[in-house]
Order: C-alpha cells, then sequence, then structure tokens
C-alpha cells in the first residue's frame, strides 16, 4: 500500500513540475492568451500540494504496516514458545518390566548364542635369538626368560565337568617349550627362515597346541588365541 502511495506522489510531484516549465514559458509559446502563465502555477501549485499530502501518506501508512508486522511476529514467537517441544511428548507405548535376572545384574542370555567355556595356563621358557632385517640392537643374538600364557575354549565339557584337565594342557604345551627352552630360536624349524619374533612365536604355539588337542579332544576343545610376554610389559598376541 505504501509502495503505491509512493508512486502517486511521484507522479504528481512529476506533473506538477512539468506544470512549472509551462507557467514559465507560457508567454513565449502562447502570446495570445496572458491568463495561461496563471493557469499553469495554479496546477502546478495544486499537484505540488496533492503531492506532498500524498508522500506524507504513504509514510505515516509504511509506518502502520512496520508497526502490524512486529505485531505479528511477536504472536507467532508466543505461539511457538508455548508449543511443547517433540521430546517431551508422553510415551503412549506400554513399558514391559524386565526379566528377573536382568533385575539381579545377570546378563540376558542372546538367542542362537551357544555357551562357551575358557581355560587359560601360563608357562615360562628361556631361548635366544636375532631379528634378521632389523636395524637395531635385537638383530644381534640376545635372550628372554619367555612367558607364554594359551587360552582354550570350547562348548561342552567332559564327563568330569571339565573342558580340560590343566595337567592334560601342560602336557600339551610341554613338547613345544621342551623343544625351544634353552635354545637359539634361529636354529629350529621354522625359525631357520621365519624370524623369531614374538608374533611368529604367538603363532607357533598357537597351531602346535590346536593340532595336538584336535587330537587329543575330536576338535571339541580349541585354542582361543596365545600371547607370548618378551618381558612383563611387552607382549604379542596370536588369534584366529
Amino acid at each position: 500500500m505504501a509502495r503505491n502511495l509512493y508512486i502517486l506522489a511521484g507522479t504528481l510531484l512529476l506533473f506538477a513540475a512539468i506544470s512549472f516549465v509551462m507557467a514559465m514559458t507560457a508567454g513565449r509559446f502562447q502570446p495570445n492568451l496572458p491568463a495561461s502563465g496563471t493557469l499553469w502555477k495554479t496546477t502546478a501549485l495544486f499537484l505540488t500540494v496533492g503531492g506532498l499530502l500524498v508522500s506524507l501518506l504513504g509514510v505515516i501508512t509504511a509506518l502502520f504496516e512496520q508497526i502490524d508486522r512486529r505485531t505479528e511476529l511477536r504472536r507467532i514467537d508466543r505461539a511457538n514458545r508455548r508449543k511443547p517441544p517433540q521430546h517431551r511428548a508422553r510415551r503412549t507405548s506400554p513399558i514391559k518390566p524386565l526379566p528377573i535376572e536382568w533385575k539381579q545384574g545377570t546378563h540376558a542370555p542372546e538367542k542362537n548364542r551357544p555357551t562357551m567355556y575358557e581355560l587359560t595356563v601360563e608357562r615360562g621358557f628361556s631361548s635366544g635369538h636375532y631379528l634378521r632385517n632389523y636395524k637395531g640392537k635385537c638383530e644381534n643374538p640376545h635372550g628372554h626368560n619367555y612367558k607364554v600364557k594359551i587360552t582354550l575354549r570350547g562348548e561342552s565339557l567332559d564327563h568330569a565337568g571339565l573342558l580340560l584337565d590343566f595337567r592334560d594342557l601342560k602336557l600339551v604345551m610341554h613338547p613345544v617349550i621342551d623343544r625351544l627352552d634353552h635354545q637359539m630360536l634361529n636354529d629350529l624349524e621354522p625359525f631357520t627362515t621365519l624370524n623369531p619374533s614374538a608374533e611368529n612365536l604367538a603363532k607357533y604355539f598357537y597351531d602346535e597346541t590346536n593340532r595336538q588337542l584336535a587330537e587329543m579332544t575330536g576338535g571339541r576343545v580349541h585354542v582361543k588365541d596365545c600371547t607370548i610376554y618378551e618381558t612383563d610389559t611387552t607382549t604379542a598376541t596370536y588369534y584366529e
């Protein structure tokens, strides 16, 4: 609305300017009409006053439109504040009580998840070695007081309620440890070509123990993982 009033005011003022020009030149172009200059001046005056009044009306209209716009924005803002946020909506579905075993702090059994048992034994041995293709102190012959930790895993127990007798596991580990104990590992297969690192030692114990367990238990028990300790703070683990 205010924009239209501004256009009308501009048009009136334009015609007023034209009328003033005609009033100033009326005697030159219309010498036989002495009153024509006065007529143009009067027209120009009315047009100027009309243009100014319309401009003033446009300013007032724009002011009221601005007030209405701000009032509408405040109303929308108040309506948004009164609307409850979505995350506060009440839960409509009933909450099912937890099973008793969960309330007692035990884990709920997962569907189709087999029961597993684990067994862990540690043994120690001392051996020397050196690392090939290595730049550092370990490329020179040196020794470690190793510790090997083997964890077994299985789904079922034997008739005595055991996954495997600890004594049997130590017997399984004994031939491997006896072969490596107080030996230079680089002189023994497979370490004549394979670097006798802690990682490769862990895999060696894993494979050898798994092979003997398969013969002893018929596949009921297998190795979960094998960890080699070079020191109390440095270890390597192998698992599949």
